[in-house]
């Protein structure tokens, strides 16, 4: 049960909010960008195999910006509770409202890494 008041202490908030890093992704390059060879005739369901490595990895891809953007946006949280912490004695209900109600975010489905045109594949 509670005990009837917040009590937070904006500098440990600040701290903590720096241990909120997305993980790397460039560590798994075909993640990011894996032109794949064509499909020749020796293979029938080489187009189905292709079509669903491709569906995969931008399922996978979506998924893992989801991932960034929620870590990004528990450290924006982190510090703006931080920020309401150290000003509430001069921050009128209004703008206290303004800061829980935001809903701007217009969050992309992929990150910027996956976007890159895939590089030329040379077999």
């Amino acid at each position: 049960m509670g005990n009837g008041y917040i009590d937070g202490a904006p500098e440990p908030m600040r701290e903590s909010a720096g241990n909120f890093t997305a993980p790397i992704v460039g560590f798994f390059p075909p993640l990011i960008s894996e032109s794949l060879p064509a499909c020749g005739d020796e293979f029938a369901e080489c187009v189905k195999l292709t079509g669903a490595n491709h569906s995969a990895r931008d399922a996978t891809q979506v998924m893992i910006t989801h991932i960034m953007q929620g870590f990004e946006a528990y450290k924006s949280i982190i510090l703006s509770a931080a920020d309401c912490y150290e000003d509430a004695g001069n921050m009128s209900f209004s703008e206290f409202q303004n800061i829980l109600n935001r809903r701007e975010y217009n969050l992309p489905d992929k990150a910027q890494i996956f976007l890159q045109p895939a590089p030329a594949n040379d077999a």
